[in-house]
């Protein structure tokens, strides 16, 4: 499972205009502006928030050609969000930049720029630069940055398949979240332990957000999976099972496998109980492959009788000599002499790879169902078959034996 972008996850870029902050040690207060400065900034404000980035450019292009210092820098900022709203990123990072090389603006705007400018670096592409931007960032902050910015810097790590830092960081923005944490950095979150095999970590993110959506079918596949790949299979049927019992395991598939689990873990009655259920109301389609698995469970589960039924409609599905193989071998453990040999028979017509075989178990059964001409001729077959030759003449001899006693 790829770890999601988390720039989509944040909802896109959000500027943030700046404004006057104290710093780690105290005041930190812009200096003055001039009040025709002072205006040209408020009207690009304005023009901004109203979708005229354009105009809002055209005056700022005039006033950073004749200001410097702070004025030039909050002057450059100011332009760069405009950039950034008429969708032109190259000149707004442009803007930015220049305007962080100034280091003029006090300290609270200038780490809201840092902050800009390393969102829309990852947001463009610029992993590397982001990455040393949010660095900058988390350095120069004198209180703990809050949790988004984590998530921007994680980010950034998991595109570059930096999963072991990118979960750091995704931590800490769990750990310093207040409130319930967004189901999207969960979901982010869990990539990330996918990604770092870490499946029993992964699993106790899918708890919770199993507690949050319980219908939610996809948690519930990963937290099978996640289980079963961590080695608790027990755990990983229960899960299974419980999604089946909510009505959540919808697909063929999901179904098959769920079985599988039962019989994996010999608890094959549960693997046919389901099967059967499943064919009886339509979530499986009823071919000849489902009816033999169901018949497989039937066997597992010593239910000779069962089997019988599901073997001969899975025959009569798709005539094989393999299944009218087996279709005999479970009427031998019932005792049906008679319809066993009907299914060798079956077998045999249908030309079986392991003729020697059937030959052999086909003269078997005719002989417990007292049809000795049947049983030699098929006894006789089989004994030309190198693998079952001298088992062959072995029941050859003692019918002889029999009829001469």
């Amino acid at each position: 499972m790829r770890c999601l972008p988390l720039i989509a996850l944040l909802g896109g870029l959000a500027f943030g205009m700046p404004v006057a902050a104290q710093d780690c040690a105290g005041g930190d207060d812009p200096p003055g502006l001039s009040e025709s400065v002072y205006r040209q900034l408020e009207s690009a404000s304005e023009a901004i928030e109203a979708g005229a980035s354009g105009k809002a450019v055209a005056t700022l292009d005039k006033l950073v050609d004749r200001v410097d210092g702070y004025a030039r820098a909050i002057a450059l900022q100011t332009r760069g969000y405009a950039h950034a709203e008429a969708g032109s990123d190259a000149r707004a990072l442009s803007d930015f930049r220049e305007a962080l090389a100034m280091e003029a603006l006090p300290r609270e705007p200038q780490q809201q720029l840092r902050y800009n400018t390393g969102q829309l670096q990852i947001a463009s592409g610029e992993l590397e630069g982001g990455i040393r931007t949010m660095q900058e960032y988390f350095a120069a902050a004198c209180e703990p940055p809050p949790p988004r910015a984590h998530m921007l810097l994680a980010s950034a790590y998991a595109e570059q398949e930096r999963y072991r830092d990118a979960l750091d960081q995704v931590e800490q923005a769990v750990a310093r979240s207040e409130g319930e944490v967004a189901e999207n950095w969960l979901r982010f979150k869990l990539g990330l332990h996918f990604e770092l095999a870490e499946y029993g970590a992964a699993a106790e993110v899918l708890k919770i957000l199993i507690a949050r959506a319980p219908r939610e079918s996809r948690y519930w596949r990963q937290l099978v999976g996640a289980y079963f790949e961590d080695g608790q299979r027990r755990r990983a049927l229960a899960a299974q099972a419980l999604s089946e019992r909510l009505g959540l395991l919808t697909e063929p598939r999901e179904l098959r496998n769920l079985a599988s689990l039962y019989e994996a873990l010999e608890i094959p009655w549960k693997a046919a109980r389901l099967l059967r259920e499943a064919l009886d109301d339509g979530r499986l389609p009823g071919n000849a492959e489902d009816l033999e698995r169901l018949a497989n469970a039937w066997v597992a589960a010593r239910e000779w009788a069962e089997a019988d039924s599901a073997l001969l409609a899975a025959a009569e599905a798709a005539p094989d000599a393999k299944l009218y193989l087996r279709l005999g071998q479970v009427r031998m453990e019932r005792g049906r002499w008679a319809e066993a040999v009907s299914a060798f028979e079956q077998a045999v017509a249908r030309g079986p790879e392991d003729a020697g075989r059937v030959h052999y178990q086909l003269g078997i059964a005719a002989w417990r169902a007292g049809d000795i001409a049947r049983a030699r001729s098929a006894l006789e077959r089989a004994a030309e078959d190198t693998a079952q030759r001298e088992a062959a003449r072995q029941w050859l001899d003692y019918i002889a034996r029999s009829e001469s006693a």
